[in-house]
């Protein structure tokens, strides 16, 4: 997602924006954020997804912080500015999929840990604390019953308890030392880490991902650069249908079909 483009389509709208929305969200892959404009008129016009990578940063160390996060406030923000409109993005941290949207946005509660508004569902386990800090509150629970030694010592390098084994060099707990392995790409070679209970294929996500892009026939690619230049989100659906993959994949199909961008030539 561009600025330009998000620009073009925001010019397009009959009805002045008056804030811009961004929302986490999150699928099969990972987490990502919507974006969207509201409008005079109380309207909400997707503009598209910031997305930086599935959720297996998780577990190689890459998150936190959120890179799409970032992207996402310093884009707003400069939207907001030239609009003279609204930012509204309510986890600005950290993903929460249990944040109101902009017109709900008076229906919701703090955070009782973090302060980021929430609307969450009746039967929410943990209502009143979000996800992210919840999570951080179970954490906190279960290192108290550590010992000094295992406080001061290593931690597992996917969970985060305290490490008694290696796996590929890095520290790992007796629990993710049995259900984790080490996987090899037969294409690349690369090396990944994956739960032994997931149907693992032959090859690492790389290859697999460009596997697909030379599946797609001529007509295939043509109709999705067209549902692109309608919108990126057609773009992805489209992506989605014909390769029957998932968000993070078709984000990535996309970036293979997108025209390059100029350089200057002087």
């Amino acid at each position: 997602m561009s600025n330009e483009n998000i620009r073009a389509q925001v010019d397009s709208l009959s009805s002045s924006p008056i804030a811009f929305e961004a929302l986490w969200d999150g699928d099969s892959s990972g987490w990502f954020i919507q974006f969207a404009a509201i409008t005079a008129d109380s309207q909400t016009l997707p503009l598209g997804v910031v997305s930086h990578g599935g959720d297996i940063r998780l577990f190689n160390g890459q998150v936190p912080p959120w890179p799409e996060a970032a992207a996402a406030k310093l884009l707003g923000n400069e939207l907001a500015e030239l609009f003279c409109a609204e930012f509204y993005f309510p986890s600005p941290d950290h993903p929460e999929d249990e944040c109101p949207s902009w017109h709900d946005r008076k229906q919701g509660y703090p955070c009782r840990r973090c302060g980021i508004l929430l609307f969450q569902r009746d039967d929410c386990r943990w209502r009143g604390i979000c996800y992210y800090c919840h999570l951080d509150e179970e954490r906190e629970k279960r290192e108290a019953q550590w010992t000094p030694e295992q406080r001061a010592g290593p931690r597992c390098s996917i969970c985060g308890n305290p490490a008694t084994n290696e796996l590929a060099d890095s520290p790992v707990c007796g629990d993710c030392f049995a259900n984790y392995n080490i996987y090899n790409c037969e294409q690349c070679g690369a090396s990944w880490r994956g739960h032994v209970s997931y149907n693992h294929s032959s090859r690492c996500s790389k290859c697999e991902r460009e596997s697909l892009v030379n599946s797609l026939t001529a007509s295939q690619r043509d109709r999705i650069r067209v549902a692109m230049d309608k919108h990126r989100c057609d773009g992805l659906d489209t992506a989605m249908d014909i390769l029957n993959c998932d968000l993070y994949d078709a984000q990535y199909v996309l970036h293979v079909l997108s025209p390059p961008k100029p350089h200057d030539t002087a």
